[in-house]
Formats: structure tokens, sequence, C-alpha cells
């Protein structure tokens, strides 16, 4: 049955390939969040709203912490 195993090393392959492609599509959302939220940040304290900057802020600093791992 050489090709039954065949097969099955294939679809091991096809779904590491499939993993790690939806894991760099995860990644690449949270940096793109990081993003907006510092922008967001950015425009609050330009505003003088300093308390909503800051929880921008925040929450931009701890997506860059999880995307850094």
């Amino acid at each position: 049955m050489p090709g039954y195993v065949y097969t099955e090393k294939l679809l091991a392959e096809k779904q590491g390939e499939e993993m790690e492609e939806s894991l760099w599509a995860s990644i690449r959302m949270m940096e793109e969040r990081r993003n907006l939220l510092k922008n967001m940040a950015w425009h609050q304290q330009k505003e003088g709203r300093e308390s909503e900057a800051a929880i921008y802020q925040q929450r931009a600093d701890e997506l860059g912490v999880r995307t850094c791992r």
C-alpha cells in the first residue's frame, strides 16, 4: 500500500502549509490592528484626549507583545 502512505504524507504536508499560511495571515491582521490602534491613539492625543489615547496605545502595545513572541 505505498500509494496510501504517500497520500497520507501529502495530506500532512498540505495541512502544514495551510496552517502556516493561516498563522501568518493572523499575524498580519494583528499587526494591522496594532497600527490602526497606534494611529487612533495619535489622533486622540492630537485632539487633547489623553485618556482615550492611553487606552488605544495600551491596546496597541499589548498586540505588539503578542506578535513579538
